[in-house]
């Protein structure tokens, strides 16, 4: 399979950068980082991580999360169970070299012969977008998530919404009671000739509706990763913020 990118970090109005950025096996995190590139691989691998518990401790789990994922390239069994024991072998290491009250949101996308996995943990997300325009095919382990999915509020009070960033569950410390009740969210397709993808930190949909979204990354979304971030700007960054935007053919 061939694969294009682009990601993209910006830190923000915080004082140190707590998101991490995964593609293949390069972890990066970076106050301000534009890396664009292409490759073929039999197996496509990247994600999202978005830090929290005070900028030592957010940066330190984010980046645990990403480094650890980085040898799922390995991956034997291709199934989004087998992603989840990752992930739970993930949140047990974390207890014991994670610091107490750190944890990370997750959002990532593994492809293998032809086959897509989105998968997700806490608010960070997944969209594919293609001549229809652009769906989230995560699903936010949030408490506004939570509250759309029971018919109290819509989708666009949710936005707005005084609680949106409380987030019911991610990886670390923070979330190992959560586990007992939340687990990786999975979501699975083909890839048909062409699939596009964006992986995003909350730092952008905390500011930019969907068909904000898709306007600003135009017809060739891929090139259009420093347009996107200086759509984002405008807007007034609210939080650290990192994506990546990803072309995969067969």
């Amino acid at each position: 399979m061939k694969c294009r990118y682009v990601c993209v970090m910006d830190v923000g109005p915080r004082s140190g950068q707590e998101d991490c950025v995964l593609v293949e096996n390069h972890v990066f995190q970076e106050e301000r980082l534009t890396n664009a590139s292409s490759y073929e691989s039999d197996l496509i691998l990247m994600a999202v991580c978005d830090g929290m518990g005070g900028h030592d401790a957010g940066e330190e789990a984010s980046r645990f999360v990403c480094e650890k994922l980085s040898g799922i390239v390995d991956l034997v069994d291709f199934s989004g169970s087998s992603l989840q024991t990752i992930v739970d072998l993930v949140q047990t290491s974390s207890a014991d070299l994670l610091p107490r009250g750190s944890g990370t949101t997750l959002a990532g996308l593994v492809v293998k012969n032809n086959r897509a996995i989105v998968f997700n943990a806490g608010d960070s997300r997944v969209y594919r977008i293609d001549d229809r325009g652009i769906v989230c095919v995560s699903r936010d382990h949030s408490l506004v998530q939570d509250l759309v999915d029971k018919g109290l509020i819509t989708e666009e009070e949710a936005f707005n919404h005084p609680y949106r960033n409380v987030v019911n569950f991610g990886i670390g410390p923070a979330f190992s009671k959560a586990k007992n009740k939340y687990g990786l969210n999975t979501y699975e397709e083909d890839i048909v000739g062409k699939s596009v993808y964006l992986v995003c930190s909350d730092g952008v949909t905390d500011i930019m509706r969907n068909d904000e979204l898709l306007s600003s990354l135009g017809g060739d979304p891929v090139a259009a990763g420093e347009k996107l971030m200086a759509a984002l700007r405008k807007n007034k960054l609210k939080d650290n913020t990192s994506y990546i935007i990803t072309e995969i053919m067969q």
